[in-house]
């Protein structure tokens, strides 16, 4: 059901995007790369946040 509603939702997604695009161009020409810098600052910050944990316990 969540995975037919998130499908169901993409077509939105896709008309919503067009008219945000002229907003952020650069934002969206840049986006693989921030993707990919958030995911490695992402994975890093959880590692440092359960090795904090780890370290108060």
């Amino acid at each position: 059901m969540v995975i037919y509603k998130i499908i169901d939702f993409f077509p939105k997604l896709l008309v919503i995007f067009p008219k945000l695009t002229p907003i952020f161009p650069r934002i969206f020409d840049h986006f693989p790369k921030l993707f990919k810098v958030f995911t490695k600052l992402a994975s890093s910050s959880w590692q440092d946040f359960f090795n904090i944990n780890r370290i108060n316990i």
